[in-house]
């Protein structure tokens, strides 16, 4: 193998090394802030590297033997196979992660929001609940909260930039949701 064909795969390899390690941490851990991604993106690498190294070190010493030019060539397959299937699996699996990212943005950021706007509308008396309802404020409100952080369409929304408030209100699917958790708390 030519030293220049040896250098570019390589090179290669490293480029294929941090998209596979960022993809594969960030889909183990989506909830990551922003701020961490250059951790995970070096740390990423070196950990796609190291992991992925080893396991390509097994057909070279295995080869090595027989053929040193074919064991380095097969060593070289080997990563860049175990790292393209790493960047695979991680793409397969990066929608569900970011649905995960965006709940659990949800719950950090919207649920206190959307809890005030309930506890005051039903202290308000904005609309007309069943007494169950009335004294059950916590259980009603959690219920709500719950099928919102459940509905994908509506944190697609809030994702997009509306008001929680206005959601709240105006929304025709919360008040589906809305409708849901009377008929379940009222009886």
């Amino acid at each position: 193998m030519k030293k220049t064909h040896l250098y570019l795969w390589i090179l290669l390899l490293v480029l294929l090394s941090v998209p596979a390690g960022f993809l594969t941490i960030l889909t183990e851990k989506p909830y990551t802030p922003r701020s961490e991604y250059l951790f995970i993106f070096i740390g990423g690498t070196i950990a796609c590297s190291i992991v992925v190294g080893s396991l390509s070190l097994i057909p070279f010493f295995v080869l090595r033997r027989q053929n040193s030019n074919l064991a380095l060539k097969r060593g070289l397959q080997c990563y860049t196979f175990f790292a393209v299937a790493l960047i695979a699996v991680a793409s397969f699996r990066f929608p569900e992660a970011m649905k995960k990212r965006d709940r659990y943005h949800f719950s950090l950021y919207y649920t206190p929001i959307f809890k005030k706007i309930i506890m005051k509308t039903i202290e308000s008396g904005g609309e007309v609940l069943p007494a169950p309802i009335r004294n059950n404020r916590e259980e009603f409100c959690f219920c709500i909260i719950n099928e919102i952080e459940h509905s994908d369409q509506l944190i697609e929304k809030l994702r997009k930039g509306k008001n929680p408030e206005d959601l709240y209100y105006n929304d025709p699917e919360v008040k589906k949701i809305k409708d849901y958790c009377v008929e379940l708390y009222k009886k």
